[in-house]
């Protein structure tokens, strides 16, 4: 009998390392089996060649060594991009090297869309898919066929430079909700990633003709990028456009002034919209707001020249 006991109590001790276990491998693996994905990055990067023969930051060149220069451009959107990708240096043209003029020496590119790919999980519990992402990359070579180099710069023994590359491209997203009225339900707003987000609120209240319906359109920028009209001419003004079909949308700025198609960011981004409907019952009506507005992004890197 106590043979017997000390068996039972040797196998209640391994159940609960064995259940302790398993809960622990559930709860490591429960994210994924959540929906958690690691393709979360968004929009476009770029990063410089840093093989031979390529200049990037931190490099140190000798007066009169040839170089080049790589930009290896990523797009993580599922949308393909097209722009332009410039590069200058803050060195004076006398002494060659890279154009330091205007926006430098320039070149269009045209990148294809992210693939997001689904990995399922090996995990026995908790198990689910994860996303990854697969960039499109193109790489862009300055100049496209010849090389740069640095000459007659003035003996002293380092000369720090600096370099900056700026990408420009123009985004066009859309915003859409279904807005139930008269409800106090809140609209839930599906946007693809963009560097400007929109979010909305909305209010509905009876008045003689039927129900007002109030809404409230915020514009959250997203990242430090620099905002242009499209044509790039003006900075912080967007192309600005809201409808509630069948509906007459009006809307004005913050301040009562009317929108004219063009928004100018400030730091508050805030847009009133109102309409009139006249059913009794609720009724759901699709809320659709484009913006259009170029996008900006630059990135400095210093390097050393050996005088």
């Amino acid at each position: 009998m106590k043979k017997r006991g000390k068996l039972n109590r040797e196998f209640a001790i391994f159940a609960l390392i064995l259940i302790a276990l398993l809960f622990v491998v559930s709860g490591q693996t429960s994210c994924p089996g959540q929906g958690t994905t690691d393709a979360s990055k968004t929009g476009l990067d770029f990063s410089l060649n840093t093989n031979p023969n390529f200049l990037y930051g931190g490099k140190t060149l000798e007066q009169g060594e040839n170089f080049r220069i790589g930009i290896i451009i990523e797009n993580y959107d599922q949308t393909p991009r097209q722009g332009k990708i410039c590069v200058l240096d803050d060195v004076s043209d006398n002494f060659l090297g890279i154009s330091s003029n205007g926006d430098g020496q320039c070149a269009s590119f045209n990148v294809r869309a992210a693939e997001i790919s689904e990995q399922k999980s090996q995990a026995l519990i908790g198990g689910g898919t994860s996303k990854k992402i697969i960039p499109g990359t193109v790489e862009i070579y300055f100049p496209e066929n010849n090389w740069y180099k640095y000459q007659g710069l003035p003996k002293m023994g380092i000369y720090n430079g600096r370099m900056i590359v700026s990408a420009f491209y123009v985004e066009t997203s859309r915003a859409t909700a279904t807005l139930n009225v008269p409800s106090t339900q809140q609209p839930i707003t599906t946007q693809e990633p963009s560097p400007i987000g929109v979010s909305l609120s909305q209010s509905s209240y009876r008045v003689a003709e039927g129900y007002q319906t109030d809404l409230t359109i915020s514009l959250i920028k997203k990242f430090e990028h620099k905002i242009y009209s499209s044509d790039f001419t003006k900075e912080n003004n967007i192309y600005f456009n809201a409808e509630v079909p069948p509906q007459q949308l009006i809307c004005a700025k913050k301040n009562g002034e009317a929108i004219n198609q063009y928004f100018e960011l400030g730091n508050e981004n805030i847009i009133k919209c109102s309409f009139l409907s006249y059913s009794e019952n609720i009724q759901g009506y699709p809320f659709v707001s484009t913006l259009n507005y170029g996008v900006k992004i630059s990135k400095g890197f210093t390097y050393q020249i050996k005088t």
